[in-house]
This record gives structure tokens, C-alpha cells and sequence, in this order.
């Protein structure tokens, strides 16, 4: 309902371009069982969790107003900010960087990865996005995101030479348990 309420107040305001904020995660990153699926401007919305398919509604409703509202689309990737903000980041590094039991724990083989971005890399991106004006299409998708991503195992990697001063072994455990 909010979006929408936003959409109809926006119908009249003759804006240059409206744009929304949506993720790659509107994205199925495991189509037809692909890990390693390349998300692209190209990729439907075709997230299947929650999160995921209520970016897609926004897209989806952002349609609708085709007619009334100049739009773009920018998916973007996790955010974090200097605190770590970013729950789930938070979450893995708070864990792997402490004594606790699970501290070397990845599930699977460590190769699944989240693009992260920085917020302080977004104003650069939506300026150069704002400053395009005639030369976006109606609703196209732009993606914010880094270009390759750290994998798990990686990032655990780089947290604990970072932190401890030495890599230490992870644990796999199999996605099953």
C-alpha cells in the first residue's frame, strides 16, 4: 500500500524520473539449480523468498505507471556502512571473529557469495544514474554491485587474517544439517 500511495502522489508531479530502489536478491540467484548464475540487467525478478518477491511486487506495481511516471529501476547489492549494518554480514563476522563453538563454521563448501556494497558508493552511483536523464529507457534496470563477489570461504579467509593474524580452518557442514 505504501508504494502505491507513493506512486499515485508522484502521478501528478511531472517528475523528471522516479527511481526505485530494488536488490539483486528480487533476483533468483539459483535458477534452475545454478550457483553460479550471473545476475545481470537482463535477469526477470523471479526471486522465491519474501524479501525477494516483494521487490518484485514494487517492479511489478512501477509498471502500472508506465504512462504517468518516468522511472528507472536499481538493484542493489547488500549494503553496509562502517558499523557493519548490514545483519546478516554482521552476523557471520560476529561469529567467525569469537571463541565460540560454531566460530569456524560455514554452511555448505563455502563457495555460496552476497555482492556487497559500501553505502558511501551509492550517492557516486545514483548521481551518475540521475545524470543520464534523456539516455535511460522507461524502467530500465541498473545494478549496484560490485562486478564479482567474495565467496564465503573467502571472506572467513580475510576476516580471521585480518583479525587473529592467521587463517584458521572452517568447518563445512553439508546443507542438510
Amino acid at each position: 500500500d505504501g508504494m502505491r500511495n507513493v506512486l499515485e502522489e508522484c502521478r501528478e508531479l511531472h517528475l523528471k524520473r522516479f527511481v526505485f530502489a530494488s536488490s539483486v536478491a528480487a533476483c533468483d540467484f539459483l535458477s534452475g539449480g545454478n550457483p553460479a548464475r550471473v545476475v545481470d540487467e537482463t535477469t526477470v525478478a523471479d526471486g522465491p523468498h519474501p524479501y525477494g518477491r516483494t521487490k518484485r511486487k514494487g517492479e511489478e506495481m512501477l509498471a502500472e505507471y508506465d504512462e504517468d511516471i518516468p522511472s528507472c529501476i536499481i538493484r542493489l547489492a547488500a549494503l553496509f556502512s562502517d558499523w557493519c549494518e548490514y545483519a546478516p554480514l554482521y552476523i557471520f563476522l560476529e561469529t567467525w571473529l569469537s571463541d565460540l563453538w560454531n566460530s569456524q563454521i560455514i554452511g555448505g563448501r563455502g563457495t555460496t557469495a552476497i555482492p556487497y556494497m559500501h553505502v558511501r558508493e551509492m550517492g557516486p552511483f545514483i548521481r551518475k544514474i540521475l545524470e543520464l536523464e534523456d539516455g535511460v529507457e522507461q524502467r530500465e534496470v541498473f545494478i549496484a554491485s560490485p562486478n564479482e563477489t567474495l565467496s564465503h570461504k573467502a571472506l572467513f579467509d580475510l576476516a580471521n587474517i585480518d583479525y587473529f593474524g592467521q587463517r584458521r580452518r572452517p568447518i563445512f557442514v553439508p546443507k542438510a544439517l
